[in-house]
């Protein structure tokens, strides 16, 4: 802990349910060089909340949900130096802003700072080591989903076979000897292993591109292996379904890769199979998507609203990852089985599986199930969260994850009642996965989460239980189609417009439009009363603020008017310059 600073609360004005939401803060700083192992020391203080980070601003950090970190320097310390006095603004405006700073904080308080968590946090969450998941159990979850015969498991406790895949995992029986040349020519040693399966015969595998190249090699046992997971399917239904091989990339993009040793499936090769191309966009376009409409969701102006969502192309992306999982989840319905790949086949293909046994098993949208669902997809399978917040290089930064739970919003729009968690628990599940104070989302993949200790995710969740779970869920066995088509895709207002209440306070106290004075009817400036004359330049000007006609000498003064949609200084009279900035 660098700087351990204590924030209290005025004791009248405290609020055990509401804890951000007060008029003033007092600082403390208790940076005097010593390192500090325990929180304890502040125990007897039971009306104190502790904060840490390299600095009290990071506590106010103007966040907005996914990213920047940037800190707020809205709070300063009792040691910092002031700076110097700005312009006074309206007392209305300042108290629309501040609570909207208040809002903020409400929902970051869980900073994204990486550091000791506060005492909130630990009432919710027991300190002690955590190994593996919590949540996910292997076997469990396989015997769940029917017979497990055919199958078998792959030790990889020791992260040799491949280093992003969790420890056990299972593949097909029959491919036991020739597990190692598939490994081979698997990009990352990401070889097909089992997502899910059903007593109809669907299966859904999931692994990483081939090393095929450009000269398109193939390898004879990694024909052999799908061959075998279309035999297990073909034996549970009867059905003679061609094996679905789903690349989320476009087909340009494949043959890219080649270039670089990669590629696709050559399916001459491989009986009775079929390669479809998804043409989902990868992480770069991703984040420059996610930054147009966050910047737009953000700005004070809504002039050209419908231009800058097309142009941002945020829908259009989560369009795309609905889609593609409606195709895969199709075909899981009619008992055929699929693997899904994208090129290292952890950031796209995640989506895509999850997404698609979201519609097809009633259990994953149960509140716990939820979870299970996440924490195999996501975690046990090697999704890059560390690089994917922007933890390691800011180039690899993409809200890959965040697009999923856009995704989920949508299904959960169209089919509210089915859901066992509300849109306020996908809210709330964005603030707390990229806050930092959990080491749930914090690691690449299983080997570097096993070493570390951890602080759940999900027993913050679980705290919240009662006020994020819906009243209205019932079970629905049956799986759940949403409507794909790109109309049908709407702007998650709950996260990207949250804060923008403080707007719409602000258009409803809005006078309209100033009636300006016309210019010939006046002949002596409002204030003074001094005629006005060409000769003698006393020209005529304009109030922003109450519309009337002054001379030069009354009318001076430039200051905004938000009020009054004024966003830049504009002139104004001295009279109303001085009701504007007149302290409260």
């Amino acid at each position: 802990i660098h700087t351990l600073r204590q924030v209290e609360f005025p004791e009248d004005e405290f609020s055990e349910d509401d804890m951000f939401d007060v008029p003033s803060l007092k600082v403390t700083d208790y940076s005097d060089g010593e390192s500090v192992d325990s929180l304890d020391v502040l125990e007897d203080q039971p009306r104190t909340r502790i904060f840490t980070g390299t600095s009290v601003s990071s506590f106010t950090s103007y966040l907005s949900g996914y990213g920047s970190s940037r800190p707020s320097k809205s709070i300063k310390s009792e040691n910092e130096p002031e700076e110097p006095r700005k312009k006074k603004r309206s007392s209305h405006s300042k108290k629309v802003q501040m609570d909207a700073l208040r809002l903020r904080i409400r929902y970051h308080h869980f900073n994204r700072v990486i550091s000791a968590p506060s005492h909130f946090l630990l009432r919710h969450i027991p300190v002690k080591e955590r190994c593996g998941f919590t949540r996910y159990n292997l076997d469990q979850e396989h015997n769940r989903q029917g017979d497990m015969r055919g199958w078998r498991k792959v030790d990889n406790t020791n992260y040799k076979q491949c280093k992003s895949y969790p420890p056990l995992f299972y593949v097909p029986v029959q491919a036991g000897s020739t597990l190692a040349s598939v490994i081979q020519f698997r990009s990352k040693g990401r070889i097909p292993a089992l997502s899910w399966l059903n007593d109809s015969g669907a299966i859904l595998m999931r692994s990483a591109q081939p090393r095929s190249g450009i000269l398109q090699k193939h390898c004879k046992e990694d024909e052999q292996f799908l061959e075998s997971v279309r035999t297990l399917s073909k034996n549970k239904n009867g059905k003679d379904l061609p094996f679905m091989i789903f690349d989320a990339r476009s087909k340009i993009a494949a043959r890219g890769n080649q270039m670089k040793g990669k590629g696709m499936e050559n399916v001459a090769f491989y009986e009775n199979t079929k390669l479809n191309f998804l043409d989902m966009a990868n992480i770069h376009a991703i984040r420059d998507s996610f930054e147009k409409v966050t910047a737009m969701c953000n700005s004070p102006s809504s002039s050209k609203w419908e231009t800058r969502m097309e142009q941002s192309q945020w829908l259009l992306h989560v369009h795309s990852v609905v889609r593609g999982a409606y195709f895969v989840s199709q075909h899981m319905v009619a008992g055929g089985a699929a693997l899904v790949h994208c090129s290292d086949g952890w950031d796209r293909t995640s989506q895509l599986t999850s997404l698609a046994l979201l519609m097809v098993d009633p259990y994953y949208r149960t509140y716990s199930g939820f979870q299970v669902l996440i924490e195999r997809e996501w975690l046990s399978f090697g999704h890059r969260f560390h690089d994917r917040l922007g933890l390691a290089h800011a180039s690899q930064r993409s809200p890959i994850f965040l697009l999923f739970l856009d995704c989920v919003h949508q299904i959960l729009v169209q089919y509210p009642d089915v859901f066992e968690f509300t849109q306020k628990y996908l809210t709330v599940f964005c603030d707390l996965f990229s806050s930092g104070w959990t080491t749930t989302f914090l690691r690449n993949c299983p080997q570097e989460r096993s070493s570390a200790d951890r602080l759940q995710l999900w027993d913050v969740l679980d705290a919240m239980r009662t006020e994020l779970t819906n009243d209205r869920y019932y079970l629905n066995t049956n799986p759940v189609i949403p409507r794909v088509s790109l109309r049908h895709m709407v702007l998650w207002r709950e996260y990207f417009l949250r804060f923008d209440w403080w707007r719409e306070t602000l258009a409803e106290d809005r006078q309209g439009p100033v009636v300006w004075v016309p210019d010939h009817q006046v002949q002596n400036c409002h204030l003074c009363r001094e005629r006005f004359n060409a000769l003698k330049f006393k020209r005529k000007h304009h109030c922003r603020s109450c519309g009337n006609i002054f001379c030069g000498n009354c009318a001076s003064k430039r200051i905004c008017i938000p009020l009054k949609n004024y966003t830049t200084p504009v002139l104004v009279c001295d009279k109303c310059y001085q009701e504007h900035t007149s302290s409260p």
